[in-house]
């Protein structure tokens, strides 16, 4: 093999032990030799089979160690010519300049070492005793290298010694030995300072064991006994008191010892464990609190191999997303990191990777993981790289993860009611303020509070309330300050503040003390601009005294209010002047009962206490009313001489905020009222007999006169049957003319009487696009013949309560009109269109025909035999009769119209009840 430099050193190291004398002969014999042998240079090198060394040389340098280093360690050949190191000296003698070489090899008594003698040499040597001579020489060599060893084993012993006593001081353990014959002791010096004794303490078996913890003595007691008995070796930890009274943990070991001659002992060491005891109590018990603390905090551990990518979890880790450990199972380095949130996997990587470069000194980090049950947790995770390779690589990472779901919750909650109180600190409609409570400065403010002053919000920053307040205020303002040192708040108080121009305004404000996380004391103040409340105030006020001044003047009106129990707490002038009492005989006196009917009170009260057995006076009349016949705010009030009069009363109750204060009746004097009325009913009732009356006289003339009318009418149909030649004659046309003329206009009268007496019984109610639909379907041929479109687009949902001939006979009334009327010069359409508002439906009817002069005609339009075309079918009863039939179902009509464009009549009629 190779050399080796740290085989050569130490394997030469026995070499170079020998003495300097030695050293000294042996160069003087080699330099001897080479004089007696004519040679002027020579190396002499030993062969250890182990190793070799370079002994001395003369007339030339010594060999450094690393031209030698071709040297082979095989074992040597019995061939000396043809042995591998034969073969390498041959050729390194060349290779060191010399040109020759010998090789000896020998195995001396004594010598530990046997292998060859090499010497060097520029020439051959021609001496045949060269032999005994280097046999000589390796003798020499090996008495020198036998005592060097020695010394250095000695030397070495002594190194020993030091290090095994620097040793057990160090680590505080001694050793001892125990002759079983004698019971004498043996202790090394450590075990004397252990006991705190000097080294000149008789020491022995028994008083040792007195050293021992009274309590603990019996285990160092039974370690012996069984040590004794058995021959196995002991080892126990027990309290120990020394020589100077402190108390310490010790521990004994020890073995039994035979020697050569048969004698046993027993062996052991002895150490103070003092420090690692509690070193190691400490540990268990800081063990515990950490393991507590974990378990208290429902923490989870982790631990990862970074070089094998093992990992272990706690139950606590696995539980925290719903699993079991063996569900995780094969745990490592990705097992949590595989429940990772996809938004979370690359702030984990770069920060682990940080960590584990040692760029981040520990993993601090809140991220979500999946739980089982399908949704995310959020954990805060701690982890740190506790221990490194040689070659400084990560090689075990600790944490912990701890689920703060329910923080972030309430994290997520509190950014949420912060945005919430943000907003409606910018958008309240009440000034909001924080002052500094030491120096009244301003920190922030709502656009609200500095709507009214003129300043900037940089200026208004930069003030302090005493800034905005006016002298006259201080009193209030250390009022309100001395209540927030005392109860932390003040209550609502009014001030003014003083604007940028030096003008004022009135404010209201009200605030809190609270402490920031520093401690420091803010104020909280809500202060509202009361400029337009004050105006309102001022003017309430004075509506409030007219109004009482215009209560006291009243006197047809009676103004009485009460408590909740009724008693009265206000009397007006009117009510002295109606019921004969004054304000004084009544308020805080009487009860509003005492005012009224006694009859209709009792009468009130049976009737409704069926129905409600809590009903008194006060919510019969400010709820309930009368009961059956009388009208339902008609009471009676009785004077004060006894008499009454009827009277329309409206009682209401009064609260506030939710407080029930009373109640206020205000009550009219309606005997005029009763007195018309019951004039109006026999009024009334006179006129529903004239109109019985003048019914009939219709009814009699309208038949009498088509009677005799008829009757003219069958006298001429029979003198134009008899006579034809005085059918003929002008005067007679004229005379039937007359006669037709009469008789349309009987019937035309006796239609208008009818609608005039129309009763409403007649009603039902109809479709409108359906009656619409009738009579076009009527009148087909009639408007084919005269190429009029008429298109209904009436409402389908609309619905008239009326009288369904009078309907029928306006809708076709309008649809003849608009066939008769139609244009010759354009084809002429009739539009029928319905609309529904809140009280009324209309109904229009819009033509394209010749239109009628309004301005010329308009106050006739609806007259009797009033025409405005010469159409040969102009009547002038039409629209006469329509409006009549129209008015008499509850309706108006109008009209609108362009001469040469067409007319729109609007129909409108009341909606009744549902």
């Amino acid at each position: 093999m190779p050399f080796n430099h740290t085989q050569k050193d130490s394997r030469h190291e026995n070499f170079l032990a020998l003495a300097a004398s030695d050293r000294e002969l042996l160069d003087y014999l080699l330099q001897l030799f080479c004089s007696n042998h004519d040679l002027k240079a020579a190396v002499l090198v030993v062969d250890l089979r182990k190793g070799y060394s370079v002994i001395s040389s003369s007339g030339w340098k010594k060999p450094s160690y690393d031209e030698l280093s071709i040297l082979q360690t095989d074992p040597v050949s019995s061939d000396l010519e043809f042995s591998p190191v034969s073969q390498a000296f041959r050729q390194a003698h060349l290779d060191l300049g010399l040109e020759y070489y010998f090789q000896k090899g020998f195995n001396l008594e004594n010598l530990a070492n046997a292998g060859f003698l090499y010497l060097f040499s520029d020439k051959q040597i021609k001496n045949p005793n060269v032999e005994s001579l280097l046999v000589q020489l390796a003798t020499l060599i090996s008495k020198a290298s036998k005592a060097a060893k020695l010394d250095q084993v000695n030397d070495q012993l002594k190194k020993t010694i030091r290090l095994f006593n620097e040793s057990q001081r160090i680590n505080q353990v001694g050793a001892w030995e125990l002759d079983l014959e004698t019971g004498k002791t043996l202790w090394t010096e450590e075990v004397f300072a252990i006991h705190e004794v000097d080294s000149d303490f008789d020491h022995n078996k028994d008083a040792n064991l007195n050293f021992y913890h009274p309590e603990d003595r019996h285990i160092i007691v039974d370690a012996l006994d069984k040590t004794f008995e058995t021959g196995e070796p002991f080892d126990v930890i027990c309290r120990f008191i020394t020589a100077k009274n402190n108390h310490k943990w010790v521990r004994a070991t020890g073995f039994v010892w035979k020697e050569n001659n048969a004698q046993k002992k027993l062996i052991g060491s002895f150490q103070d464990i003092t420090i690692q005891k509690e070193n190691r109590d400490a540990l268990l018990l800081e063990q515990n609190r950490v393991k507590s603390i974990l378990e208290g905090t429902h923490a989870g551990t982790w631990e990862v191999n970074m070089l094998t990518g093992q990992a272990r979890y706690n139950n606590h880790w696995a539980e925290m997303v719903g699993y079991r450990l063996d569900e995780l199972a094969p745990l490592d380095a990705d097992t949590w990191k595989s429940l990772v949130h996809s938004e979370d996997l690359q702030l984990v990587n770069k920060n682990l990777k940080e960590c584990l470069n040692g760029k981040r000194e520990r993993l601090d980090l809140e991220i979500r993981l999946h739980h089982k049950a399908g949704h995310f947790i959020w954990v805060h995770v701690l982890g740190k790289v506790l221990s490194w390779t040689s070659d400084q690589k990560p090689l075990m990472v600790y944490g912990i993860q701890q689920d703060i779901t329910s923080r972030k919750n309430l994290e997520r909650e509190r950014i949420y009611n912060e945005g919430i109180l943000r907003k409606l600190f910018k958008l309240s409609p009440i000034g909001i303020a924080l002052n500094d409570f030491e120096t009244g400065q301003y920190l922030d403010i709502n656009d609200k509070l500095l709507e009214p002053t003129g300043y900037t919000k940089e200026e208004f920053i930069q003030l302090s309330y005493w800034d905005l307040t006016p002298k006259e205020y201080e009193p209030k303002e250390k009022i309100a300050l001395e209540s927030m040192r005392t109860k932390w708040a003040y209550d609502a108080f009014e001030k003014e503040y003083i604007r940028k121009d030096g003008t004022r305004y009135p404010i209201e404000l009200r605030g809190i003390v609270v402490e920031d996380l520093n401690g420091k004391k803010l104020i909280w103040s809500f202060v509202e601009d009361i400029s337009e409340k004050k105006r309102a105030r001022q003017e309430l006020t004075n509506a409030l005294g007219q109004l009482e001044a215009i209560m006291d003047a009243s006197t047809q009106v009676t103004l009485i209010s009460t408590d909740p129990k009724g008693l009265i707490t206000y009397f007006n002038k009117g009510a002295e002047q109606a019921l004969g009492f004054s304000a004084g005989e009544v308020v805080g006196k009487m009860n509003l009962a005492d005012l009224h009917s006694k009859k209709e009170i009792e009468k009130a009260l049976q009737q409704f206490s069926d129905e409600d057995s809590s009903a008194g006076l006060l919510e019969i009349l400010s709820a309930k009313g009368q009961p059956d016949s009388k009208p339902k705010n008609e009471w009676t009030y009785q004077r004060k001489d006894s008499s009454s009069y009827p009277a329309l009363v409206s009682t209401t109750q009064i609260s506030r905020e939710g407080e029930h204060l009373g109640y206020l009746s205000v009550g009219v004097n309606i005997s005029l009222i009763k007195k018309a009325e019951e004039e109006l009913r026999s009024i009334l009732e006179i006129t529903q007999d004239q109109n019985d009356r003048l019914r009939n006289f219709a009814q009699i003339v309208s038949h009498n006169l088509r009677s005799h009318a008829g009757g003219l009418s069958s006298l001429l149909d029979l003198i134009s049957a008899d006579d034809n030649a005085f059918a003929e004659d002008e005067m007679f046309s004229y005379l039937r003319m007359a006669s037709d003329n009469l008789m349309e206009t009987i019937e035309n009268l006796t239609e208008v009487v009818k609608i005039n007496l129309a009763s409403k019984e007649e009603r039902k109610t109809v479709n409108l696009r359906k009656e619409v639909d009738k009579v076009t379907s009527s009148l087909f041929s009639l408007t084919q013949v005269n190429e009029v479109e008429i298109r209904n687009e009436v409402d389908g949902a609309h619905r008239l309560d009326t009288i369904p001939a009078y309907m029928e006979s306006i809708l076709m009334n309008f649809v003849t009109n608009a066939i008769k009327y139609r244009s010759p010069h354009r084809p002429s359409e009739l539009i029928i269109h319905s609309q529904k508002t809140k009280e009324n439906l209309e109904l229009r009817f819009k033509d394209n025909g010749v239109g009628i002069d309004l301005e010329k005609n308009g106050d006739k339009l609806f007259g009797m035999y009033k025409t405005f075309h010469k159409h040969p079918d102009a009547r002038g009863v039409g629209l006469f009769i329509t409006k009549n039939q129209i008015e008499a179902l509850g309706g108006t009509v109008s009209v609108e119209s362009t001469l040469g464009e067409g007319t729109e009549f609007t129909l409108t009629f009341p909606l009744g009840e549902d």
